[in-house]
């Protein structure tokens, strides 16, 4: 029996994998991300750290198998070195440009070509759902030529992803929201606010999740600071500002 998160990373592979067909693209690589990282990391010491987190996520989607292992590797060997990946997180659209010698072994640009990309654009298009959020598709492209045409018809081309991204996070956003993914929501905070905004007593959803009353006033009092909320509506509002629920 297929578990959900096999049925939505199926399901996204499939949308991918439409549309780089059209734009003939080698691959993309997809997923939602936190609009401003400065404001939710802030409290870590190290970058590094952070890196290791985002590097980690679960939830990112390609429309192959190919795409998702390089993101992979990029991000367990270059993630920290890669001066591109901060770029990616301050401008809406990227280049990723490298400067080494092609004769060097060791550097994320022979580890793409490796993989059989020659150039990688990523584009943040923000989310219609929440300011909070944005979406990410980096376009791995495998000629020159391709890479041209898209920059020539980028307007046409962010019109599209924009499109893309609703679809996609109108199905399955609040599933891959990064929130969670980072691990800054835990699944079961997610889980008691969604049966706090449907109107269930504190009584009741510590039945549903198991747990005392007490339990369930942790979580809110945890999720109440995570999101500095004054109350229980307000925090239900941020919840949905956020797209948690």
């Amino acid at each position: 029996m297929n578990k959900p998160d096999d049925h939505c990373r199926a399901d996204i592979a499939d949308r991918l994998t439409l549309f780089y067909k059209k734009y003939h693209i080698a691959d993309i690589v997809y997923c939602i991300d936190l609009a401003d990282h400065k404001a939710w990391f802030s409290h870590y010491s190290s970058k590094t750290i952070v890196h290791q987190k985002i590097a980690g996520r679960k939830h990112i989607y390609a429309s192959s198998a190919n795409a998702l292992t390089y993101w992979r590797c990029w991000g367990r060997r270059w993630i920290v070195k890669d001066r591109n990946f901060e770029k990616v997180l301050e401008n809406s659209l990227h280049i990723w440009e490298y400067d080494c010698d092609m004769k060097d072994k060791s550097s994320p640009l022979i580890d793409m070509i490796k993989f059989g990309y020659r150039h990688r654009i990523t584009f943040s298009i923000p989310c219609p759902f929440s300011p909070e959020l944005v979406a990410r598709f980096s376009l791995l492209i495998d000629s020159d030529m391709v890479k041209n045409e898209l920059l020539n018809n980028r307007y046409t081309l962010v019109a599209e992803l924009e499109y893309l991204h609703m679809k996609i996070a109108r199905v399955h956003g609040k599933e891959i929201n990064p929130l969670v993914d980072f691990n800054i929501v835990k699944p079961l905070s997610r889980n008691i606010l969604s049966l706090l905004s449907d109107g269930y007593s504190r009584a009741e959803i510590a039945e549903s999740c198991h747990l005392t009353e007490r339990g369930i006033d942790y979580h809110i009092d945890v999720l109440k600071k995570t999101l500095a909320a004054r109350n229980i509506a307000n925090l239900i509002k941020l919840a949905n500002t956020h797209y948690l629920i």
